[in-house]
């Protein structure tokens, strides 16, 4: 599985990549009179986010039954919130990613590589120490809760 090299942020991998340092990138929003300058938040987020938030700033009407895979984000810009327990999941190249709190899950279930890599990444931001061997039952939660997502969403 690439994503062996370090970026210059210290961070593993790069761009087209399911390591810290292909999607962990900062954003910038700025909405006069809404959003307060300095405000700073940790949260993890998504592109999947942005349609939801921008839905919401518009005012705009979500069809019914038509659930969006992203959360509105005006909670945590306007007044520092947090979004509460989710799942973010992530598919490239026949490789994959699940990440729940500060737990994330990152395997290949194609080719020759077919590693399991179990981070704390609010401890180990840089993805240096492997805790699968450590927090197997943990990983397999991850592994079993991508499985449920990837057949609901139909991209098997």
């Amino acid at each position: 599985m690439e994503g062996l090299r370090v970026a210059r942020s210290g961070l593993r991998g790069g761009k087209g990549t399911l390591w810290e340092g292909g999607h962990r990138v900062p954003a910038i929003a700025w909405w006069p009179g809404r959003i307060p300058s300095g405000l700073v938040s940790n949260e993890p987020t998504s592109a999947l986010d942005l349609f939801p938030t921008l839905l919401a700033m518009a005012d705009g009407p979500l069809s019914h039954g038509h659930p969006l895979d992203g959360k509105n984000l005006l909670p945590i810009l306007t007044h520092g919130d947090t979004l509460g327990e989710r799942v973010l999941f992530w598919s490239y190249s026949g490789s994959h990613a699940v990440r729940q709190g500060p737990w994330k899950l990152v395997f290949n279930r194609n080719g020759d590589d077919k590693g399991l890599f179990l981070f704390d990444v609010s401890r180990d931001m840089e993805e240096r120490h492997n805790l699968y061997a450590q927090e197997r039952q943990r990983a397999e939660a991850l592994e079993s809760c991508f499985n449920a997502w990837e057949n609901a969403s139909n991209w098997g």
